[in-house]
């Protein structure tokens, strides 16, 4: 009983760390709100008060790597949970636009460690399939804890658009699971952090899945402008259609093990499909179901498209690589969403497409592209895995 009651609080502490990767969706909500209590101010800069965090999370996880060799895993999450803590309540209180924007950068720079992090306890402490099957949950708890607090956020927002800002207490919850219950890890020792080198192919998926999210994010950027202006539903309906994809998303998670099982090494190719069929059905839809269609099957692909991709990306690594691989990921993952905008702007300009969809036909068409190579890649290459051996599942 004793080592299932401790292995049942190690999944807890491992899962908790998750839904700190998405509390700035409690603040979302509020944006309106605070566009209408600072009307003076720029709209570039109300955005940056959603956009600014995914700069900050790049920046600090570059330093991830460096620093999962010289703190525990337990440390780390402590220190992220502090410093988001500080981002995240000091609006609550009082203070400017500048100083909101200041402690989102703030907030970022804590989430930026939890990203990362989510990730690599999962590693430390599980092997094998059980390894796989927390990956997916882990998912499935960031989309639901973001839905969550997406409507806690927009609760609050609805009662004063400070009062978001509270919403954040509630996150004492997971942080006294991780406080008692997480275990520490295992400092490297100088030898082993010489030998935390990535190669060439990890690199080569670093770089894909960032211009993966600069296309990938046309769903989010688009999403409700397309609805708004083809008059096919309120915003409300736009936020439904959202709150599907995320929905498909944690469904995802609790089903990669058998769909993995299914599609083998192919499982991330499968993903490309699905995203190039429903980027097609977005471009040519012309219902609100259909838009909704589309969010269904672009849910399921990436909630299962992030648990493949971390499980490729660090099993081509050596273990001691791996916290410098989920760094750098997570970097070039904030860093293609900061970017997005501009580069999709850039190519449909570049292309000369007209029209409130042409993003999703530019980033469909990167899909169906990508699927080709991606099975070729498969059929021609074999990927290397560690040669050192996991630690067992606790």
């Amino acid at each position: 009983m004793g080592k299932k009651l401790n292995n049942f609080w190690l999944r807890a502490a491992c899962l908790s760390v998750a839904p700190f990767m998405f509390t700035m969706s409690f603040y979302n909500p509020a944006l309106g709100a605070i566009a209408k209590a600072f009307p003076d101010t720029p709209t570039v800069i109300i955005q940056n008060v959603s956009t600014i965090t995914s700069l900050a999370t790049a920046l600090i996880a570059l330093i991830y790597g460096w620093l999962a060799r010289r703190m525990s895993s337990r440390n780390i999450a402590l220190l992220g949970i502090a410093i988001s803590s500080i981002g995240s309540l000091i609006p609550a209180f009082g203070g400017d636009i500048m100083v909101i924007l200041v402690c989102r950068f703030i907030t970022g720079l804590g989430t930026g460690l939890m990203f990362p992090l989510a990730t690599n306890v999962i590693i430390e402490f599980f092997t094998g399939r059980d390894k796989d099957g927390m990956m997916g949950i882990k998912g499935t708890v960031g989309n639901i804890g973001s839905m969550t607090f997406a409507a806690i956020g927009g609760y609050l927002a609805s009662i004063y658009w400070r009062t978001a800002f509270w919403g954040y207490l509630i996150m004492i919850i997971p942080f006294l699971i991780i406080l008692f219950k997480l275990p520490k890890s295992e400092i490297q020792q100088e030898e082993h952090i010489a030998k935390a080198k990535l190669n060439i192919e990890a690199y080569g998926l670093i770089i894909w899945n960032l211009f993966f999210n600069v296309f990938y994010l046309a769903v989010q950027l688009n999403t409700a402008i397309v609805i708004s202006k083809m008059k096919l539903g309120t915003p409300s309906d736009a936020g439904l259609v959202i709150s599907t994809f995320t929905l498909f998303g944690a469904l995802a998670g609790l089903t990669y093990l058998p769909v993995n099982k299914l599609f083998k090494r192919f499982t991330l190719p499968f993903t490309l499909v699905l995203f190039s069929i429903a980027f097609g059905i977005f471009y040519n839809a012309t219902s609100l179901s259909m838009f909704y269609l589309a969010a269904v099957l672009d849910g399921f692909a990436f909630g299962t498209y992030n648990t493949a991709f971390v499980l490729t990306l660090t099993g081509i690594v050596k273990k001691d690589a791996v916290p410098s691989a989920l760094g750098l990921y997570i970097a070039g993952m904030k860093m293609g969403q900061f970017l997005s905008p501009f580069l999709l702007t850039f190519l449909v300009a570049v292309f000369g497409l007209q029209g409130p969809k042409s993003q999703f036909l530019v980033s469909g068409s990167v899909f169906v592209c990508a699927t080709i190579v991606a099975v070729l890649i498969m059929f021609f290459y074999k990927s290397k895995h560690s040669d050192t051996k996991p630690k067992p599942a606790i």
